[in-house]
């Protein structure tokens, strides 16, 4: 028997929470377009609500577009990498994909975060 579209959804979440340093929070709070926002050091990585999905690919960009080409009432390519999937679609990747591409978009804002803490000069102490 399918799982459910909460238990899905509430699986996606929990990957989700299940990466280092994750928080969660709600985006549009109140409105049509309200989401869980799944984010690591301040920067969403995941949105999810309304039985879709929202990540930020890079290495699955392709399949992604793929999957946007074969079905575009199931899935959307956009600008700079960000993919919004209905999931519960039958189109829809396998969880375990759809697993890859959270793990994907966590990685891509974690990284971001140690990037930019290099980047910045330290702070001298006057003394």
């Amino acid at each position: 028997m399918p799982a459910k579209p909460r238990d899905l959804a509430q699986t996606l979440g929990d990957i989700a929470l299940a990466l280092p340093d994750v928080t969660q929070g709600i985006a549009c709070k109140g409105t049509a377009l309200e989401r869980s926002t799944f984010a690591v050091k301040k920067k969403s990585f995941l949105f999810l609500g309304g039985e879709e999905l929202m990540v930020k690919l890079d290495a699955s960009s392709p399949a992604a577009e793929k999957v946007a080409q074969k079905s575009p009432d199931c899935c959307k390519a956009g600008a700079h990498g960000w993919v919004t999937l209905k999931y519960r679609h039958d189109d829809a990747p396998v969880l375990k994909v759809l697993t890859t591409w959270i793990e994907e978009s966590y990685q891509l804002f974690a990284q971001k975060t140690v990037a930019e803490k290099k980047a910045r000069p330290k702070k001298r102490s006057s003394g």
